[in-house]
């Protein structure tokens, strides 16, 4: 044991230099990899489901994959003019069902911290602004149905009337727009900071000195 002993350390004075370069060598080559590494930048928000008689609508797991369909962001990028990158945005886009009822959570990911803010506002603009014209539409549309049945006396019993008036105002108090609930908000993110891959590095290198240190002992074992 003494042999073996006096032998690695007569080992370790002669390459110590190599010893020490080698964990500062790896731990600098981790930290200016990670610090290379392109930052991502994650753009997110939340919003709320409207109540618009429709179960389309009304229905998050459905409206999950409606917000992330090449049709829809083509629709909305088209009718409210967002100047979005349809693919950029479809391949990037998260959309989430939340714990809270009728809400959803977007996240949109890019290398540029303006990018990824700017298109989500984008598109959550558009959706808001998409959902503000059906429930307009909707509510004319039911305000004609009102006035209809209000002018109606023809053969109609006066009961009737009123229970049929009655079901239409309801629907008409019932109606609700979708609300941003939280606004847009961008965070960066590292998968792995550089400090965390220099001290990994550190440790690969330690771990490659007392392999030099060591394999030529367990190899001279062998030859014995």
């Amino acid at each position: 044991m003494n042999k073996l002993l006096k032998r690695i350390l007569h080992r370790a004075k002669k390459l110590a230099v190599l010893l020490l370069l080698i964990p500062l060598l790896t731990a600098g080559i981790g930290y200016i990899f990670a610090e290379k590494q392109p930052a991502s930048y994650t753009a997110e928000a939340e919003i709320m489901l409207g109540n618009y008689e429709q179960d389309t609508r009304n229905n998050p797991a459905i409206m999950k994959k409606k917000l992330t369909s090449e049709l829809f962001i083509k629709k909305l990028n088209e009718n409210y003019d967002l100047d979005l990158d349809i693919e950029e945005l479809k391949s990037r886009l998260l959309v989430e069902e939340t714990v809270s009822n009728k809400t959803l959570k977007l996240t949109f990911n890019d290398p540029d911290e303006k990018v990824a803010e700017q298109t989500l506002t984008k598109f959550v603009d558009g959706f808001i602004q998409d959902s503000d014209e059906w429930l307009k539409n909707k509510k004319s549309r039911l305000e004609t149905l009102i006035e209809e049945a209000e002018n109606n006396d023809s053969e109609v019993v006066p009961a009737t009337k009123q229970e049929v008036l009655s079901k239409l105002y309801d629907q008409y108090e019932e109606l609700e727009d979708a609300l941003v609930i939280n606004d847009v908000t961008v965070s960066a993110s590292h998968f792995v900071s550089p400090v965390q891959r220099a001290i990994f590095g550190l440790l690969i290198g330690l771990i490659i000195s007392a392999l030099v240190l060591l394999l030529p002992e367990l190899f001279r074992e062998e030859k014995n």
